[in-house]
């Protein structure tokens, strides 16, 4: 599509020539979308051919929506990454909470058992 090797793209990626360049995932090693527009804004498109259209034709028909499906693949993988963040936060507050509900059952013990220690004697 491109024309240029990967150190290339990785090389103008670094430099920030791809802004609307993300992460397909929430991991440091999740591939990178680089939208068209960007690519074809740093000028880093093939120039079209009848022959590159008639093979883009030709894959379309023999895959049809395979971007739009790659798309939504990569939106939903952001998706549960964000939830499970969500997630991990939730349960982080759930077991700290745990926790204080522990400690003040201890200290209410505490209190009953001094208080009513204070009833019998």
């Amino acid at each position: 599509m491109t024309g240029r090797s990967l150190d290339t793209i990785k090389r103008r990626l670094r430099e920030g020539a791809f802004p609307g360049a993300r992460r397909a995932g929430a991991t440091s090693n999740a591939p990178w979308l680089v939208p068209v527009g960007d690519l074809a804004a740093a000028d880093l498109l093939d120039k079209p051919t009848a022959a590159t259209r008639q093979e883009r034709r030709v894959c379309a028909e023999e895959r049809p929506g395979e971007t739009g499906l790659l798309r939504i693949i990569a939106t939903q993988a952001e998706e549960i990454a964000h939830l499970r963040a969500d997630l991990l936060g939730a349960l982080a507050r759930a077991e700290a909470a745990e926790q204080s509900l522990g400690r003040f059952e201890a200290l209410l013990r505490e209190t009953l058992d001094t208080r009513d220690g204070a009833y019998h004697e």
